[in-house]
């Protein structure tokens, strides 16, 4: 058996703020859940959905999308924060609504994570940092994810859902889903604030269905030569 911690908002906020960020891992945590709640609205998240989480930090996020019934698959690099969401969510993780992976998401990919094609969401706060790595994986990946919202950089998400003009980026997007920019979000909902504003990007439609004909290789190929 597991004791459950039961913690109040404002417990997870001063969490959030006591906890010491490692620079190297990008870390910049949520301070409320008024910005997890947006993420989930534009997730469409539903009760019994499987979630990706990449980065779960102090938990500001899971916690979200655990009430909102979901299955969290949450994978993290960080050891403290992984002692932190195992006394937080001792409960959740005994009746395995949430199952904590402590490792790089580089290396545990979709395949590893024992996830299936279009059975799962991908919700998560990510550094900056990984952003670009992180959506060319998980979308050029056999197993994809449904939808994918992702709160990055407010320029990252404008050069691919708004920009007028198109770039490798929002094309290498596109070609596998339809982008939207959801929300902007300021930096004084994070601690330590980054030095701009971040957005919701959400994905939706995912698929590869435009890759039936031709090469994936031959496609990037071309959009580099370009």
């Amino acid at each position: 058996m597991y004791a459950h911690q039961v913690k109040t908002h404002s417990d997870k906020t001063n969490d959030s703020e006591k906890f010491a960020h490692k620079k190297s891992l990008g870390q910049n945590f949520l301070t409320s859940n008024v910005v997890p709640n947006w993420m989930c609205e534009a997730a469409e998240v539903q009760n019994g959905e499987i979630i990706l989480e990449i980065g779960p930090g102090t938990g500001m996020l899971t916690e979200t999308l655990l009430k909102k019934g979901a299955k969290v698959i949450a994978v993290e690099a960080d050891d403290r924060a992984i002692s932190k969401l195992e006394e937080t969510f001792a409960k959740e993780i005994g009746n395995q609504q949430l199952t904590i992976h402590h490792g790089d998401i580089r290396e545990l990919t979709p395949e590893k994570l024992h996830l299936e094609d279009k059975k799962f969401k991908v919700v998560a706060n990510i550094p900056y940092y990984l952003s670009g790595f992180l959506l060319r994986t998980l979308l050029e990946n056999p197993i994809q994810p449904s939808n994918l919202t992702f709160l990055i950089q407010k320029e990252l998400a404008e050069r691919i859902a708004r920009d007028k003009k198109e770039s490798l980026l929002s094309l290498s997007v596109k070609v596998f889903g339809d982008p939207v920019y959801k929300k902007t979000v300021s930096r004084g909902h994070f601690h330590p604030q980054p030095k701009v504003d971040s957005a919701i990007l959400s994905i939706y439609n995912i698929n590869s269905k435009n890759f039936n004909n031709l090469s994936q290789n031959l496609f990037f190929s071309t959009l580099h030569l370009g």
